[in-house]
């Protein structure tokens, strides 16, 4: 006679709950344990382990609303697998990626396929392929956003206190962490990343803080942004790792009616590191300096131009390749309601650069245009034929460096029901 038996038991713990701190502060949580036992392992592959699984949210309001906080910590176990990338070819204009065959035998390896600069370019998709190699984890995230605004305090102050309260500030903090259960790290602090720690399966951490002086004021405001973002993923074929620190400063002045003008210094750095492909490496510096201005006369008609330079090194490696690139962009946009709009822009680039083409560190600073000239042009057109039915036209033309022109458009008519 057939009879059941146990093959697994579990025993679950759960406790949720909410604290109303105040009129303007909420504190909730919950959190859930499960212990599972396998007292026969001849009916399951299955292992003895322990889960657990946790989030704690908390938000306040304080000084009249000039003081705001969301936060939220979670924490967790589970299983990760290493994750395993392949590129399918598809359609010209369809895919995300293209394939750059760097030492010209034909074949396709995986550090040869880089981010399509250009749409019709994109023939590529990349798949990311779950392997059957999981590996145990502890999992961590935060996030964290605080603002500060001294305007609901004193804007209706004079003085000292009126200069004060033109500042504002916002902060936006989310750290993410996926360590191994053997890995050296605490399983509670969000703040001990362990980016060189080998038992670390992924990090994400990404920062940004932003300093308001008079900020969406109609004739001038000024931004400083500090931004900062890193990464590090285990794959089949090693760790990758990536980390992009940008410091910028933007100043608005609109000294007339439909008349704006912008001005942007930045300044940081971006790193690429490649466990399996030392070609995929780079540290480069950059600076730059934006000028941009709009002239709106009317409701119907505006027109935008900038001046850009960016300059770049890498600093890894012997070459110490350089690039200094200035750009000239126009833009006009005619838009007449609902009946139809148009947009044209032209840009042109000159660059100067010394390292090697068609590399992984020359598209990483170039962004897909060429040393030398380098002129991107697009016109795209709008019009709705009838109440659901809308025509759109585009087109869009390219020269870069020494490569022939390059025409791409497109039709489509859109029909909504």
């Amino acid at each position: 006679m057939d009879i059941f038996k146990t093959a697994t038991r579990a025993n679950e713990f759960r406790a949720e709950g909410a604290w109303q701190t105040g009129p303007k502060s909420s504190l909730q949580w919950n959190l859930t344990t499960r212990n599972m036992e396998v007292p026969d392992t001849s009916f399951t592959s299955f292992r003895p382990q322990q889960t657990y699984l946790g989030r704690l949210t908390y938000q306040f309001v304080a000084l009249k609303n000039a003081l705001r906080s969301n936060t939220s910590y979670e924490v967790g176990s589970g299983q990760e697998p290493r994750l395993e990338f392949t590129y399918v070819e598809v359609r010209q204009g369809e895919g995300q990626y293209i394939w750059n065959d760097l030492n010209g035998d034909g074949v396709q390896q995986l550090d040869e396929f880089e981010v399509a600069p250009f749409l019709d370019q994109a023939n590529f998709l990349r798949i990311a392929t779950l392997t059957s190699d999981f590996i145990r984890t502890n999992n961590i995230l935060l996030n964290q956003q605080l603002i500060l605004d001294a305007k609901p305090l004193w804007f209706n102050e004079k003085g000292f206190k009126r200069f004060l309260s033109k500042w504002s500030w916002q902060s936006n903090l989310n750290l993410t962490r996926k360590a191994g259960v053997e890995a050296d790290i605490s399983r509670w602090n969000p703040f001990e990343l362990g980016f060189d720690i080998p038992e670390i399966i992924a990090i994400s951490s990404v920062a940004r803080n932003s300093f308001f002086f008079n900020r969406a004021d109609p004739v001038y405001e000024v931004q400083l942004n500090l931004t900062s973002l890193r990464s590090r993923n285990l794959l089949t074929t090693g760790f990758e790792s990536r980390r992009n620190t940008e410091q910028n400063i933007n100043i608005r002045w609109n000294p007339g009616k439909g008349i704006s003008l912008v001005s942007k210094a930045l300044q940081g750095f971006k790193v690429n590191d490649s466990e399996a492909f030392q070609n995929r490496s780079y540290l480069i510096y950059f600076q730059g300096l934006e000028l941009e201005s709009t002239i709106q006369p009317g409701q119907l008609i505006r027109g935008i131009a900038r001046l850009k330079y960016r300059g770049q090194q890498n600093r890894l490696g012997d070459m110490n390749e350089i690039s200094d690139q200035y750009e000239i962009q126009t833009e006009m946009t005619i838009n007449e309601g609902n009946r139809f709009s148009l947009r044209a822009g032209c840009t042109y680039s000159y660059i100067t650069f010394n390292g090697v083409t068609n590399s992984p560190l020359e598209f990483a600073m170039l962004e897909g245009l060429k040393n030398g000239n380098n002129l991107l042009w697009n016109i795209q057109f709008e019009r709705r034929m009838y109440n659901n039915v809308q025509l759109l036209v585009s087109y869009e033309g390219r020269k870069t460096g020494e490569l022939a022109i390059v025409h791409l458009a497109r039709m489509q008519l859109r029909a909504t029901f």
